[in-house]
């Protein structure tokens, strides 16, 4: 019996130090697409998001690509639906050469409006600083979603008559929706969950 105990032990010890001492897939060097569904999280509601990467890994850590895909939420208290395509660039830095490895990451570019009625009326620009985990082939990240709103029709909801006038007073502004009340749009709390292939 005394033969098995330190047996055991040693097996508990090195079977965590085995599992995660193998490679990361970060630091393979080439191309590396993944897919990511998402949600952006602020007071008035959730935005969600289905995004894909394609993008070069260096060997070293470092991710380079692009992100598309498409973002579905509400973007006013008026009603209407938001519908967005994002075109960002996308930087990761994943810091271990292991099987599990925290990581760093930042997006940037502008969101589409795709909506049929044109809610969201604009382009909008958009800055996603992330922190997560990678582990094997899934990653976990948490972060912010900034994103400013160009042209919002938030203001545009005077409209009278069949030839309609509209109050542009929302016209051109600029700002990031979602973090001051009564401002609701995409801005928020970034959760995602991704799979490497």
């Amino acid at each position: 019996m005394k033969v098995r105990i330190p047996g055991v032990l040693a097996l508990l010890v090195l079977m965590p130090v085995t599992l995660f001492s193998q490679n990361n897939s970060s630091y393979d060097t080439g191309y590396h697409p993944s897919i990511e569904a998402g949600l952006v999280l602020n007071r008035e509601h959730a935005v969600a998001t289905a995004l894909t990467s394609q993008g070069y890994c260096f060997g070293n850590g470092l991710y380079l690509g692009g992100v598309t895909g498409l973002v579905i939420g509400a973007a006013g208290t008026a009603g209407g639906r938001a519908q967005m395509i994002p075109v960002m660039a996308d930087v990761k830095y994943s810091f271990l050469d292991r099987k599990a490895s925290p990581f760093v990451g930042l997006r940037t570019g502008a969101a589409f409006d795709i909506s049929s009625d044109g809610f969201a009326s604009g382009v909008a620009f958009v800055l996603r600083p992330v922190i997560g985990v990678d582990i094997r082939r899934f990653s976990i990240s948490a972060g912010v979603n900034l994103q400013t709103l160009t042209n919002s029709s938030q203001g545009t909801a005077g409209l009278s008559g069949a030839g309609g006038t509209a109050s542009s007073a929302g016209a051109g502004r600029v700002f990031f929706p979602g973090f001051t009340p009564g401002d609701d749009g995409n801005s928020g709390l970034y959760i995602g969950f991704a799979y490497y292939f």
